[in-house]
């Protein structure tokens, strides 16, 4: 039985987008991801060949970095995995005690990963949460607030453990700068977690985001 139901459905105004209903409690964020990957190669033309959103903002998550790592760097890294990520492929940015780590862009603004002959990325398979998430289709309100909901989160949690690598001392900040309260930075649902696999939706969403995702209907 699947856990996770993605479809099509009619949305305001008259027009089409997509939906996201929860099935069984038991549902983890990797369960959500294939259930998308599996609609968007039903429903919805394939985005290889089609670079649209690689030019955007990237957020990372935890999990991001050791998918990623572990293609990039031939193996697990053990020591300081999230650091030596970062310094290559990496921006952190802080504004006004606000921490952002996406995925790093070229002279041209667009994202690193991405072949810009072939017009696709170069680790499409290892994608992140993300770029997995994002379909060329208008969301409901509740596949947004569970697709926001889970990459907020992720990236706390990964700006908690980047910070955890420097042993008490000051983060490096690539870009930005000014105070910020580290220690603030939690990622419900996702601590200490290296994969999707075992990082359930229902750890991770608010209760009343939860009570519409398992609802028949959604609002």
């Amino acid at each position: 039985m699947d856990k996770i139901r993605v479809f099509l459905k009619e949305l305001d105004q008259g027009s089409w987008g997509y939906d996201v209903q929860v099935l069984d409690p038991s549902a983890a964020i990797q369960d959500y991801l294939d259930a998308l990957n599996h609609f968007q190669d039903e429903k919805v033309a394939p985005c290889l060949g089609c670079s649209g959103c690689c030019w955007e903002r990237a957020p990372l998550t935890a999990p991001d970095i050791f998918t990623y790592g572990d293609l990039l760097f031939g193996g697990a890294i053990t020591d300081r995995p999230i650091r030596r990520f970062l310094e290559a492929y990496g921006i952190v940015y802080a504004q006004d005690g606000i921490v952002d780590i996406i995925l790093r862009r070229d002279e041209d603004g667009a994202c690193i990963f991405l072949d810009k002959t072939h017009h696709r990325c170069q680790h499409h398979r290892l994608r992140s949460l993300v770029c997995q998430t994002h379909i060329c289709l208008p969301k409901s309100r509740r596949a947004a607030d569970l697709r926001g909901q889970l990459v907020n989160a992720g990236e706390n949690e990964l700006v908690r453990r980047y910070a955890l690598e420097f042993d008490g001392q000051a983060p490096h900040i690539d870009e930005g700068g000014g105070p910020v309260d580290w220690k603030a930075y939690e990622g419900k649902g996702f601590t200490d977690k290296t994969g999707f696999d075992d990082i359930l939706l229902k750890d991770v969403v608010d209760e009343a985001l939860w009570k519409r995702l398992t609802a028949e209907e959604t609002c």
